[in-house]
């Protein structure tokens, strides 16, 4: 009897299996391949909308009077107020949020500060007043050589 060669089908096996391997791996890499190789192109018909707030300011004292804008020391008494009518219009194509407030900076006189907030539409104009009160309660002689700076914010920005 002849003699079996055990060896062959091991080896034809084991080179069936790698050819197997070799093409699923080939063909998983010609799909990785295929992701980074893609081109597309395209256009878009998106524009930025216009932003544009305008305002302007006029400050009055308890007598109804309009105070100058420019001056910057600014007297004020117990027991009276300065106005601050911002007129603020929304010539833009959005709709916006506007607030003004106010920081006392020194904290050395009893002063009362208001904050306002309000939506303004496209196209829409409003007028809204920041006051500056003091209390006429609040008249101790001590506060007769204090000072205090006020900063006035005004912030517009737009609603989403």
């Amino acid at each position: 009897m002849r003699q079996q060669n055990r060896k062959t089908p091991i080896v034809f096996r084991l080179g069936v299996a790698l050819l197997c391997a070799l093409l699923v791996t080939s063909h998983m890499m010609s799909g990785l391949y295929a992701r980074y190789a893609t081109v597309a192109s395209g256009d878009d018909d998106a524009r930025v909308a216009k932003f544009q707030v305008d305002e302007t300011l006029q400050i009055t004292n308890k007598q109804g009077e309009s105070v100058d804008s420019s001056i910057v020391n600014i007297t004020l008494i117990p027991g009276e107020y300065l106005k601050y009518s911002y007129t603020v219009k929304n010539n833009s194509e959005v709709t916006i949020l506007f607030s003004v407030s106010g920081e006392r900076l020194l904290n050395e006189l009893p002063l009362t500060l208001t904050s306002v907030e309000q939506v303004l539409q496209p196209d829409e104009t409003k007028t809204i007043d920041f006051y500056v009160t003091w209390n006429s309660s609040d008249s101790d002689v001590h506060y007769g050589s204090m000072i205090d700076i006020i900063k006035i914010t005004f912030k517009a920005e737009q609603v989403d």
